[in-house]
């Protein structure tokens, strides 16, 4: 026979009530009573069906993360950071995959209100055409919501982010002082905000410097084979760039295969600078030099955030941006090696 609340409330000697605040609101219970509970909970393997205690208390313990692809390895470990704090909160985490489709976005997030969620994060940049986000500002006029990787002007919009633009700066700058000056900068070229605030980064510290740019920039398809077909052209150019950027780590992991495929090596030819510093990039060869974004950081800093804005409705609107930092490994060295 199944374990019901009602069976923990008889062996427990207590009332269902006592056994629903137990779970919904502990510090209402007396210490003995909870240890008693606890005990037998333990005992009896209990699980509590989060979507009746929605029904009843109008939310859940459970948090609803929507991210555009999961074939993007940044977002595994920010991911990690997410499921590590929220489980440790008494969270669980229902994930929802969009494919890049907002029609599909909104679709989930009908169906995490469905489940009464008890709050969202979205994960990864914001198309460019605000319309788009729309739904996302309206969400936060009635849920905690919490935005990694970009932020929503004017909106209740909770979001944990970093300055990528500053990061592609550190990254310029580092190669400047090893002597480079002719850097390229391999983009991505869907329409989401996170490309554009690399390209203005790049942009402004190249004029800054002096440097020319526009010949040694390129736009692809943000995997690895994209950073490797664009590589390729770099390559083949008259005087390939002794320094290329690539706007995320697996864009970097192809444009390296590129480079040896032609016959050149990295650093010694080519030195290759990736952005994000998933596990991987420290394991392939040579070691990548990156941009750290500190994933697993970023994904317990928003789960943090929404566990504050969850147990306080009357809290503000909170913004935190994150410092990037730049790791230096093996896949960048002065001109000529």
């Amino acid at each position: 026979m199944a374990v019901t609340i009602k069976t923990i409330a008889s062996l427990a000697g207590v009332s269902t009530a006592t056994v629903s605040r137990y779970f919904n609101n502990p510090n209402s219970v007396s210490e003995k009573k909870k240890e008693l509970l606890a005990r037998i909970i333990s005992e009896q393997n209990y699980k509590p069906n989060e979507l009746a205690r929605g029904l009843i208390m109008n939310s859940s313990n459970m948090v609803g993360v929507i991210l555009p692809d999961i074939n993007n390895i940044y977002f595994s470990p920010i991911m990690l950071g997410i499921e590590e704090e929220l489980e440790r909160k008494g969270y669980s985490t229902f994930i929802c995959n969009t494919h890049g489709n907002i029609k599909k976005e909104k679709e989930y997030v009908d169906t995490l209100l469905s489940h009464k969620v008890a709050g969202i994060v979205f994960i990864g940049t914001r198309p460019k055409d605000k319309a788009k986000s729309r739904h996302v500002i309206e969400l936060a006029e009635k849920l905690p919501v919490v935005l990694i990787n970009d932020y929503l002007e004017d909106s209740q919009v909770n979001f944990v982010t970093n300055n990528e633009s500053k990061g592609i700066e550190q990254a310029i700058e580092y190669l400047y002082t090893l002597g480079h000056r002719k850097i390229g900068f391999i983009n991505g070229s869907a329409p989401m905000t996170t490309y554009g605030y690399k390209l203005s980064g790049y942009q402004q510290v190249m004029a800054r410097l002096k440097l020319s740019w526009e010949e040694n920039y390129l736009e692809t398809s943000e995997y690895e084979e994209g950073g490797h077909q664009a590589m390729q052209l770099l390559m083949q150019q008259k005087t390939p760039p002794t320094a290329v950027i690539t706007a995320n780590d697996q864009m970097a992991i192809g444009a390296i295969r590129a480079v040896f495929e032609s016959g050149h090596s990295v650093p010694r030819d080519v030195s290759i600078i990736g952005y994000s510093n998933v596990p991987i990039s420290g394991e392939i060869f040579p070691r990548l030099t990156t941009v750290d974004q500190f994933p697993i950081y970023t994904g317990k800093t928003a789960a943090k955030l929404l566990i504050s804005q969850i147990r306080d409705a009357q809290s503000a609107q909170s913004t935190i941006w994150l410092e990037t930092k730049l790791v230096v490994r093996d896949s960048t060295a002065a001109p000529g090696g």
